[in-house]
């Protein structure tokens, strides 16, 4: 349990920032994705970044209440991205660049997952 909140402390701060950061520089997102979709190798260091994070938060925690359950599932979802984006980089970044050509779309799940890391935040405080 302990380490579900450090995880969760650690990884939600760093998740809190680069959410506001995207919704600060919404058109950035736009140009970094497109970066990846050009260049093999910056989608290979994406993927694994995401692959890696994924792990860790695997790792290191498990189902057995709220928290751990979030981390988990925050878990599963950056490993599946990160698989997605080293298998299959051209159509991951190009989907995820669909999603992001309306500002709108980027703006909701900022700001969902905004919400759902100040929820996490919030509960490994405790």
């Amino acid at each position: 349990m302990i380490t579900t909140s450090i995880l969760g402390q650690v990884f939600g701060i760093t998740f809190l920032i680069v959410s506001i950061s995207i919704l600060i520089h919404i058109n950035n997102v736009k140009l970094l994705l497109e970066k990846i979709r050009k260049d093999q190798t910056l989608s290979w260091i994406y993927g694994y970044t995401a692959v890696l994070t994924g792990s860790v938060l695997l790792a290191f925690s498990n189902f057995s209440n709220n928290i751990s359950s979030m981390i988990s599932i925050l878990g599963i979802v950056s490993l599946l991205k990160g698989i997605l984006f080293l298998w299959f980089p051209k159509s991951s970044s190009n989907f995820e660049l669909h999603i992001t050509k309306n500002k709108n779309t980027t703006l909701i799940f900022s700001t969902i997952c905004l919400l759902l890391i100040s929820i996490i935040l919030l509960i490994s405080s405790f």
